[in-house]
């Protein structure tokens, strides 16, 4: 049996097509999904008078038209909610929560733990001009929203160590990692005179002890001092790269196994012309699937330059290392094409809309899709990165990373400190995204991305940078929707598919009709030989 063709499909499908077109912004959207499940029912529903193939044949078509203009798994809906806390920024250190803080290290494990170590804190706002440099270590239940003191180190203002308990010394900036209800890796960083140190500490989770790998194990080795380092947190290692010491910038890559605790230098090599990423500090992380690591922007001025102009040296450029060979490659935000200028080149700043402006000490996250988040930070909000300024300028943008087509897109812009009208939480007013902050702490649970802390503009200080205390959420969840890219190429494209579609529907509609003229021949046995005869009038004759 044959069936017509029903014009409803193609309508309904140039319809769910055209429709994005009428609007830049994109206000209708139709869910792929559904698309294809109605085309599909609408074939099966209605009587075909076409050919199984070509009746297959159109399908596909319709069904690749909307399938290469469309993007899939795009962001449905995103959310930021602010996490009730016991304190606020005013109340400074107690026993019970860190207080506000930044510049502490951390890591989150899979087990929906976050483990807190150190940073810069105030004993009291109210009265401490400088901030003190702690070593106490905290552990954050995320599902519960609880802190436990762990230990609270030398816990006193002038940071005297007791003689019996063995705990690293007071530093900002190190790196941290470990392995879920094991242990807790802390390496390097930076004391209060701002001297960069590189002793290696391991805390056992469950005998509750720290230890000295230098002092545990013979011949060992450790890499250079430094703080701020670009670091990653695998499943049997910690991975650095680059970071600085008092006087310059490093640029080398090194792993400590927890197997047998020991440190090995990485030898890195280009994968292609863009070469090896120079030396920088405050970078952003992710640790991908296929042994993937990124890394984004930082800064690459030696500390004496950045000193004196406090926007210069950050960077926008996005690398992606491989475990697999040892390569480096720059995806995204590159400044050595040859058409820039020999000054854009050396601040490897580029000026453009459609990436982070240059940053560091932002916050970042990974998602379920591989995608990576990126919020917040320090830098120049300039786009021209060689208008460098004395002061630095905070960010509370929100942006993601597509790892598949290598593409940046703004999730959400700059704010302001507005409140949310008639909305209140605890004693805290509550506003619609956290506040512009860098050097925050921020992990994940499945694609829940938390931030905690950090330095920014509080609430009740609008005009003077501060330490944070306040923790947030943000929510997302995903869909695979129809979401036209609006371009030249694209429009082409789905006018010469939308032609080459009606033609062959009339092609089909011209055939139907010719095939309904021509009844077939059936055998007495029942059987169909498809075989096609002419009906004979009343005044035909065979006489010759």
């Amino acid at each position: 049996m044959m069936r017509a063709a029903n014009p409803a499909v193609f309508v309904g499908s140039f319809f769910a097509v055209v429709s994005p077109l009428c609007s830049t912004q994109h206000v209708f959207s139709f869910p792929r999904r559904l698309l294809r499940s109605w085309i599909r029912k609408q074939w099966e529903s209605t009587p075909s008078a076409m050919d199984n193939n070509n009746n297959g044949a159109l399908l596909h078509l319709v069904l690749v038209v909307i399938q290469l203009i469309t993007d899939a798994d795009l962001v449905t809906a995103q959310e930021w909610l602010w996490r009730d806390i016991p304190t606020y920024i005013d109340q400074g250190y107690v026993v019970y929560h860190p207080g506000p803080r930044s510049g502490s290290s951390a890591w989150g494990d899979n087990k929906g733990s976050l483990w807190l170590f150190g940073g810069h804190t105030f004993w009291d706002p109210q009265t401490d001009k400088d901030p003190v440099l702690l070593n106490d270590l905290w552990r954050h239940c995320t599902e519960e929203n609880s802190w436990v003191l762990l230990h609270s180190g030398w816990q006193d203002k002038k940071a005297t160590p007791p003689p019996f308990l063995s705990v690293p010394k007071p530093r900002y900036d190190s790196m941290a990692c470990g392995i879920s209800e094991i242990m807790f890796v802390l390496y390097g960083g930076a004391d209060d005179s701002g001297y960069a140190l590189n002793d290696t500490w391991v805390f056992y989770q469950k005998r509750k002890r720290w230890i000295n790998t230098s002092k545990v194990k013979k011949d060992f080795r450790s890499p250079p001092s430094r703080w701020a380092s670009a670091v990653w947190c695998l499943d049997d290692s910690l991975i650095i790269f680059g970071g600085r010491d008092q006087s310059s910038l490093l640029s080398d890559m090194w792993s400590f196994s927890f197997r047998d605790f020991t440190w090995t230098e990485i030898q890195a090599t280009p994968w292609n012309e863009t070469g090896l990423p120079r030396g920088r500090s405050d970078a952003t992380t992710w640790v991908g699937n296929d042994d993937k690591l990124y890394m984004f922007g930082g800064n690459i001025r030696n500390p004496f330059t950045h000193r004196k102009l406090k926007s210069a040296g950050y960077t926008s450029d996005l690398w992606v290392f491989s475990l697999e060979n040892s390569t480096w490659a720059c995806i995204s935000g590159c400044a050595h094409h040859h058409s820039l200028s020999s000054s854009r080149r050396r601040s490897n700043c580029l000026a453009s809309k459609d990436i982070p402006q240059c940053r560091g000490k932002s916050a970042g996250w990974i998602d379920s899709k591989e995608n990576l988040w990126l919020f917040g930070g320090v830098g120049n909000k300039d786009l021209n990165p060689l208008e460098m300024k004395l002061s630095k300028e905070p960010f509370s943008d929100l942006w993601l990373f597509n790892t598949q087509n290598f593409t940046w897109k703004m999730m959400a812009p700059n704010n302001s400190t507005t409140k949310r009208d008639g909305r209140y939480r605890g004693p805290v007013q509550q506003y619609e995204q956290p506040v512009a902050r860098y050097s925050s702490i921020q992990w994940s649970l499945k694609d829940n991305f938390f931030i905690f802390g950090g330095i920014g503009f509080p609430p009740n200080h609008p005009n003077k940078s501060s330490y944070l205390d306040d923790q947030w959420v943000l929510n997302i969840s995903y869909e695979i929707r129809s979401h036209l890219a609006l371009t030249p190429s694209v429009i082409f494209f789905f006018c010469l598919a939308s032609i080459t579609a009606i033609l062959l529907l009339f092609c089909a509609s011209v055939s139907v009709q010719r095939c309904r003229h021509f009844p077939r021949l059936t055998h007495p046995d029942g059987r169909d030989y498809k075989v096609k005869y002419s009906p004979l009038t009343e005044t035909t004759s065979f006489d010759s």
